[in-house]
């Protein structure tokens, strides 16, 4: 490309800019008339598509003002309904479990006075999980728990589609214990595939592991007591999420995991006992 071309492109995209109506007519300089710019077409595709793009946009001093949006309300959940079958587990609404491939199909969600009871049966392999789908990338998960045992709370999110790059999907966790809070980029962190699979088969060295995990988790200390209610609230805005303990700060973590496209479900993992309540997640604008 010759200099004169860098300036003819320089100079469209100015006018294109100033006035996109006249980009292909008088305020071309001189040396490059017409002859010029069909000689050149891959200069006129390029100055004639920017125009074009230009056309639509409003102009940049606009989006200084342009108000932020406003959170959007994807999901609630008060649990105040009934079971018909008090023996089954039906919390229904969208709600699943785990509890017929991990605990043999016992129950252990239960609507139970206006909350949900989550309690791993003695049978189970696994922590009683229950999920809902979310599906944000920068949002916020507001939720209401009582723990019951020092086993503790965590609350998780996910994407299936991410399978092949963490086990089972999993994205993030905050694990909620009496007096602690510990924040993990779980896609990045743990679960990443090639390091869960070597700590799986026995094989990873704890060095490896302690340098692979640097970064990727942040504890802090709250007041969190037994059989007592509180209000955790989870915020993620690009690669950074923080939580918040009963309108207290309870940490922060960045890392890349947490900034994940697309947090398709949410998960409440107890591996213990606890009662939920009052779920709400939301969508942030970008």
């Amino acid at each position: 490309m010759t200099k004169y071309q860098r300036q003819l492109i320089c100079s469209g995209a100015m006018v294109t800019i100033k006035h996109v109506s006249s980009i292909v007519t008088a305020n071309f300089p001189r040396p490059f008339g017409k002859l010029t710019v069909l000689k050149t077409s891959f200069l006129a595709t390029t100055i004639l598509t920017c125009s074009i793009a230009m056309t639509s946009i409003v102009p940049f001093q606009s989006y200084a003002s342009e108000p932020t949006a406003k959170p959007e309300l994807l999901f609630e959940e008060g649990f105040t309904r009934d079971e018909k079958q008090d023996a089954k587990e039906m919390v229904c609404n969208d709600w699943t479990t785990n509890s017929a491939g991990r605990a043999k199909g016992h129950k252990q969600a239960d609507l139970n006075d206006g909350y949900l009871t989550i309690t791993t049966h003695p049978e189970a392999d696994h922590a009683a999980v229950v999920k809902h789908e979310a599906g944000f990338q920068n949002g916020k998960i507001s939720v209401r728990f009582r723990l019951h045992d020092a086993k503790g709370i965590s609350f998780n999110t996910g994407d299936p589609a991410a399978s092949e790059l963490s086990h089972a999907g999993h994205l993030t966790q905050v694990k909620v214990k009496p007096g602690e809070v510990l924040l993990e980029d779980g896609k990045d962190g743990i679960f990443s595939m090639d390091i869960y699979e070597e700590k799986k088969a026995g094989t990873l060295p704890k060095e490896k592991l302690a340098a692979h995990m640097k970064g990727k988790t942040a504890k802090s200390t709250a007041d969190i007591k037994l059989n007592q209610w509180h209000e955790l609230i989870i915020t993620f805005q690009g690669n950074k999420m923080s939580a918040n303990i009963d309108g207290q700060p309870a940490g922060s973590l960045t890392s890349t995991g947490c900034g994940y496209p697309m947090k398709a479900n949410f998960a409440i993992s107890v591996p213990g006992s606890a009662d939920v309540d009052d779920v709400k997640i939301w969508s942030l604008s970008q």
